[in-house]
């Protein structure tokens, strides 16, 4: 059967559960929509790190590039 476990018998290795590729899309969307807040807080906190991230370093790289100037 495919997707399910066999069941361990005396001797007889178990086939693990794999994760088909064209599976993980459908899985990845159902987690996020099982789990909305914490999805939306992830997505914010993204956004405002890449922010932060930006606003720091444009005046820094603006002030060097001033600096070398002279």
């Amino acid at each position: 059967m495919i997707g399910r476990r066999k069941r361990a018998t005396d001797g007889e290795p178990v086939c693990p559960f794999r994760l088909l590729i064209r599976d993980m899309p459908v899985e990845a969307l159902a987690a996020m929509m099982q789990r909305s807040g914490r999805s939306v807080l992830t997505m914010l906190g993204t956004v405002l790190g890449v922010g932060a991230f930006v606003s720091v370093l444009g005046p820094t790289l603006k002030n060097q590039d001033a600096s070398l100037s002279f």
